[in-house]
């Protein structure tokens, strides 16, 4: 069973940010990069609700690593 990821308006504008800085810095193709592996991310994680890691201070609330610098709580 696939679970509806909510995107709140800070995720949004976040992942608008770090896009638009991936095109000015690196490229359209990186910032597309960004994007693909974001969407294969959120789509695993639709799938199973406990992928990524326990964070260290609440066993509750998972880590899911995008990129070395990006992640999702």
């Amino acid at each position: 069973m696939a679970y509806k990821i909510r995107k709140t308006k800070e995720f949004l504008k976040n992942v608008t940010a770090i896009l638009s800085y991936l095109e000015k810095k690196w490229g359209i193709s990186s910032a597309e990069k960004f994007q693909t592996i974001l969407d294969s991310k959120l789509q695993m994680l639709s799938n199973d609700l406990i992928s990524g890691a326990e964070t260290v201070k609440n066993k509750e609330i998972r880590k899911l690593s995008i990129t070395i610098h990006n992640k999702i709580y």
